[in-house]
């Protein structure tokens, strides 16, 4: 079955907000495009793909409509600022204004990172995450 063009736009668009993650802090750690790699991986893009996203000039972010989809987008680029086991100020500031575009509210975006940098190179459990979202879901 052949995808559809919609969900294919935001498949790249978030490999692409993925890789300006990572780049805010003008270091991509190893650690950083390996989460790359295997989110594009599980989306079947390949690494030719994958290069065309990183270096693309003029691609246009598609973003999700669903709530859900949304969260997820924004919980990948959270994911991806802790690998290299430090988030900076300049990451925490990108990591706000992709919550505020995706319309994810300000005080759950706050209670999230401060999870993060809380439990700065420790496991974090889903059920701690998902309870901090569920008092924010509409």
């Amino acid at each position: 079955m052949e995808e559809n063009a919609h969900t294919q736009k935001l498949k790249y668009s978030l490999i692409a907000l993925l890789f300006k993650t990572a780049q805010v802090d003008n270091d991509e750690h190893v650690n950083e495009l390996a989460f790359i790699k295997d989110v594009a991986n599980k989306f079947s893009i390949s690494n030719q793909q994958l290069i065309e996203i990183k270096h693309a000039k003029n691609l246009v972010l598609t973003l999700p409509k669903s709530e859900n989809d949304r969260i997820y987008f924004f919980f990948h680029c959270l994911q991806l600022v802790e690998l290299d086991k430090k988030i900076t100020t300049s990451e925490i500031d990108f990591i706000k204004k992709i919550g505020f575009k995706l319309g994810i509210n300000p005080l759950l975006t706050n209670d999230l990172i401060a999870l993060y940098i809380n439990h700065m190179g420790k496991s974090i459990n889903p059920e701690t995450v998902e309870g901090i979202i569920k008092k924010y879901l509409n």
